[in-house]
């Protein structure tokens, strides 16, 4: 079994080096991270010897680890006043026209995995700042006064006990933070890649 944890790029040269030695199924597993974008393994850049549609026969078969943090219902409101389709749908939209989208390694159009997190994080910084006024006012301070030095202590306390405290449903999903440790609550998902026949 092996289990893989790098970035898509070098997972895809790996892989593809992995199918040409025959290290895959039936005689071997492999486990991949589930923040991978759609279709990961898809030659773009290099490796043209390795064919799409081979890497495809081996896909399947093969185990994600995951995360459940993405909204059910697709079109459902949030609580950042948009629905994750219309969120997907906006981004698409303005950078569609991109002059970024013809360049293959910096196309965001490559990166939409990720966004709705790059989205949320923004969401969350700006709440805690928001909630940080009415603390800071009692200690007679604003976020302007913040320094290297004590005051900038202060806030930054503040600032971490407010972001602690957030709690709202974003477009990846419920967005909150556990005590002590500050990662995200999130539910594990462990999922199996099935390839679709070539007959649909």
């Amino acid at each position: 079994m092996f289990v893989l944890n790098a970035f898509e790029e070098p997972a895809r040269r790996i892989f593809c080096k992995a199918v040409a030695r025959g290290l895959v199924y039936p005689k071997y597993g492999w486990i991949f991270p589930g923040w991978f974008g759609e279709e990961w393994w898809k030659s773009r850049l290099y490796e043209e010897s390795c064919v799409n549609s081979v890497i495809d026969r081996f896909i399947g078969n093969t185990v994600v680890v995951s995360v459940v943090t993405r909204q059910d219902d697709a079109n459902k409101t949030t609580d950042v006043k948009l629905t994750p389709a219309q969120f997907s749908s906006k981004f698409k939209e303005y950078f569609s026209n991109s002059s970024y989208v013809n360049n293959d390694a910096i196309n965001p159009m490559r990166y939409v995995t990720y966004n709705r997190y790059a989205y949320d994080a923004v969401w969350a910084m700006a709440k805690a700042l928001n909630q940080s006024l009415n603390p800071l006012q009692e200690r007679k301070l604003k976020l302007e006064d913040f320094d290297y030095f004590e005051q900038g202590s202060i806030i930054l306390t503040i600032l971490k006990e407010q972001l602690q405290q957030i709690n709202f449903t974003g477009i990846s999903g419920r967005i909150a933070f556990q005590n002590g440790t500050g990662e995200r609550i999130r539910i594990p998902a462990i999922l199996s890649v099935h390839r679709r026949s070539s007959s649909g």
